[in-house]
């Protein structure tokens, strides 16, 4: 291979390799590991729901298990205790016509269960006044596994 050949070659290597790390490192888009088969949706339980009346005190995006793509999470004040409540992935509840926001009253009806040692409430449905933001079914299952770009799961 001559010199000239070797050294184009080189150049669409270097041209490349740029665009392949970049696929390869991108954020996690869409419903990554949000499916209904995932250890972590699958810790909602029917046999724990319960329905609280709480009060937002911080808004957060995290992610709840490493390869998950991004969700939302409330801080709220239960009978003066903080209550984390987990409502779904982000790219969901950010299409909702319901936002909530700090210092909201809201009736959250979901399954009590322990995340990383620490009493958590994985929503089913969240009423904010006249509106109600329906997130799982009564099996647990998730609304957003089934939703179509466009579509509204408010009642």
């Amino acid at each position: 291979m001559t010199a000239k050949a070797r050294l184009g070659w080189l150049t669409i290597i270097l041209l490349i390799l740029p665009i392949l790390v970049c696929a390869q490192n991108r954020p996690n888009r869409g419903m990554v590991n949000w499916s209904s088969d995932t250890p972590y949706v699958r810790m909602y339980n029917p046999q724990t729901v319960q329905t609280v009346t709480v009060t937002v005190q911080k808004v957060e995006i995290f992610t709840p298990e490493k390869g998950m793509s991004m969700g939302i999470h409330l801080t709220a004040n239960l009978n003066d205790e903080l209550l984390n409540v987990h409502l779904g992935p982000a790219w969901f509840i950010k299409n909702q016509e319901l936002q909530i926001i700090e210092g909201d009253e809201l009736e959250i009806t979901g399954s009590m269960i322990t995340f990383e040692g620490s009493e958590a409430l994985i929503a089913k449905t969240v009423k904010l006044k006249e509106d109600t933001l329906t997130l799982r079914d009564d099996t647990g299952r998730p609304v957003w596994a089934g939703w179509k770009r466009g579509r509204r799961m408010m009642n």
